[in-house]
């Protein structure tokens, strides 16, 4: 089946099984291992393609004028006419060319089984090595191309940690303010124990999810509920710590608090 101009599969199975591998791996580190065994194994086609390809090359070229004198000896058998193409005008001269000829050939075929003999691969396997190589180098392309996809979407997340980070500092600065304005109650908001000696400013939305330092986001709470809830929103601090919700709620709305 054709498509295109092209054969359904235009490269051979190394390279697709290369590209299935390559779908699964997520990681620049993956790809970095990955990219290691592809130059390995191409290397050991490279070894085995650079020790049989002098003596293919030269094993070709006797075939082709092997076929070269066998074309001369057919031709001139074939018509007599094509005699005069040679310059064989006389029998003698005839008989002595096409002998000179075979003697050669025999000379060549002998030549080339021992080149035959000397090979560690057939034809088909040197070129299912070449296809090899040409099939390693196209994947390998393509494991560079995807690390640079996964640099550049890792810089990017960077960035916006950064962001994140420089606005969760300028956020804290300004929680330090909103502390100062904040009253401390003897009762914990959530917890309805006493708030101790050392109540703790809370964000009601943390910070980590985009919460704000405003009045009606921040209380003080004590410090086993602050250590408790950390980043988690309120809905997930009473699931977590099986909470009173009705309680919370009506203390933060005497507090005049949003959630």
């Amino acid at each position: 089946m054709y498509y295109y101009g092209y054969h359904k599969y235009r490269y051979g199975y190394r390279y697709y099984e290369g590209i299935k591998r390559l779908r699964r791996i997520n990681s620049l580190s993956g790809l970095e291992k990955y990219y290691d065994e592809i130059s390995a194994e191409s290397k050991e086609l490279e070894e085995v393609k650079n020790k049989n390809q002098p003596i293919i090359k030269k094993k070709y070229d006797i075939d082709r004028e092997i076929e070269s004198i066998q074309y001369e000896i057919n031709s001139i058998n074939r018509k007599p006419s094509n005699k005069a193409m040679f310059g064989l005008l006389l029998k003698d001269e005839y008989k002595d060319r096409v002998a000179g000829l075979k003697k050669k050939k025999r000379s060549l075929s002998r030549e080339s089984w021992s080149l035959s003999n000397e090979l560690n691969i057939t034809k088909e396997e040197y070129h299912s090595i070449l296809d090899g190589i040409r099939d390693f180098d196209r994947v390998k392309i393509k494991i560079l191309e995807k690390s640079v996809k996964l640099e550049k979407e890792k810089e990017k997340r960077e960035r916006y940690k950064a962001i994140i980070a420089g606005y969760e500092g300028k956020s804290r600065k300004l929680a330090q303010l909103i502390k100062k304005q904040l009253n401390i109650f003897s009762r914990c908001p959530y917890c309805g124990n006493d708030i101790g000696n050392d109540p703790q400013a809370d964000h009601i939305y943390p910070l980590s999810k985009g919460g704000q330092s405003t009045l009606e986001n921040m209380l003080y709470i004590c410090k086993s509920c602050n250590i408790k809830k950390q980043g988690l929103t309120l809905r997930e601090f009473i699931s977590k710590y099986n909470l009173d919700r009705a309680f919370i709620e009506q203390n933060l709305e005497k507090l005049g608090k949003s959630f």
